[in-house]
């Protein structure tokens, strides 16, 4: 792991997005497990350190190659494996996507991982009160970092 460093420039976070996802599957506590951990760190950093407009949203992503391709919710179930509530819950932004949301949505959809993994606007209870989601949520863990916070949460 010694040739890893900060990321500085927009190439480095793309390079790091690529080798990331070919590292997605590793298994934890392995080399490549452990380098994906690392490389996850400071791919979250970079984007924490981004302003929220920088990018496409990926929210909005989803909807429009939803839109073009004439998929639906159930169509979105499939994919990500959640029921039609979940689905939906993600595309009103009441629900944060997932890591397994984001790996199956490319594998299947082919959307770009560094569109999925931006930050976004969410809004959880569904009241207009919106937090920034900072970066994609583990399978493991419950809680979503908001601007100025990141707390984890173990299931």
């Amino acid at each position: 792991m010694a040739d890893l460093k900060p990321l500085k420039t927009e190439q480095d976070y793309k390079a790091a997005l690529a080798e990331l996802n070919l590292l997605i599957d590793a298994e934890s506590g392995s080399p490549k497990g452990d380098r994906r951990d690392v490389l996850a760190i400071l791919v979250d950093h970079f984007v924490q350190n981004r302003d929220v407009g920088e990018g496409p949203d990926p929210i909005d992503t989803i909807k429009a190659y939803m839109e073009s391709k004439n998929r639906s919710t159930r169509d979105l179930c499939r994919v990500i494996e959640a029921s039609p509530e979940d689905a939906a819950a993600i595309l009103t932004r009441q629900k944060v996507l997932q890591v397994s949301d984001i790996r199956r949505l490319h594998a299947s959809w082919k959307l770009p991982l560094e569109v999925l993994v931006l930050p976004y606007e969410i809004d959880p209870a569904g009241n207009g009160k919106t937090e920034i989601v900072m970066k994609p949520r583990w399978p493991n863990q419950r809680s979503t970092a908001s601007l100025g916070t990141s707390k984890k949460t173990p299931r």
